[in-house]
């Protein structure tokens, strides 16, 4: 048995969605709960991807969609934008994907060149991506991090550069090294939320005046 569970934030009214047709069929491993705490999408190691919709589910509790995110690959990371209007998959290979609120493929980011040793020098991971993140005020801004060393950003709206078959192309490249200068996978990456808390301190003096 293979569970998926969402809770209250206060410990109350837990839901299992685990039993239910459409549920994945590996342990799950990775949940990200949109903005608007009404959409979540789940991975698991067999590589699907479920979302969930609160709002419009009923008793049976099954997910409105189910992808596989790329054959052959579990999925290492999951997150939402801030608009909650798209969001990234990140497979254990080089290419992540962007999807819509509704789980239509937007685009696929590219795949790196790997005979380049400089990994500023190719436009996307030749490495399995294992972290992903968003820029917590601009929709469009998203940040992997790899293997292969390397943390990409990627504009991700319509002024993004792709290439000729629509994979997209990297905005920026920062470069991993330890004491020695030698390269070094990453595990994890992240924004500072200090951006999204100096908007907030916006809004509210706004609101006040």
């Amino acid at each position: 048995l293979f569970k998926t569970v969402f809770m209250h934030p206060r410990g109350m009214d837990a839901m299992s969605l685990s039993s239910n047709p459409g549920s994945h069929g590996r342990y799950t491993c990775a949940v990200r709960c949109d903005p608007s705490g009404n959409r979540v999408i789940s991975a698991a190691r067999d590589g699907t991807v479920n979302i969930w919709d609160f709002a419009g589910m009923d008793s049976g509790r099954r997910p409105f969609r189910e992808f596989q995110a790329e054959e052959g690959h579990v999925v290492n990371a999951l997150a939402w934008n801030c608009k909650g209007n798209a969001f990234l998959v990140c497979p254990a290979s080089p290419t992540p994907a962007l999807y819509d609120r509704d789980g239509q493929l937007i685009c696929t980011f590219v795949r790196g060149d790997s005979y380049l040793n400089d990994m500023a020098k190719t436009s996307g991971h030749v490495a399995e991506v294992t972290g992903c993140d968003w820029h917590p005020t601009d929709p469009d801004r998203a940040l992997t991090c790899s293997a292969d060393g390397s943390l990409r950003l990627w504009d991700c709206s319509s002024r993004g550069e792709t290439t000729f078959d629509g994979k997209l192309k990297c905005l920026a490249v920062m470069k991993a090294r330890d004491s020695r200068g030698t390269r070094v996978a990453i595990s994890a990456c992240a924004f500072s939320p200090r951006e999204r808390r100096r908007r907030q301190r916006q809004h509210r003096r706004r609101a006040v005046r």
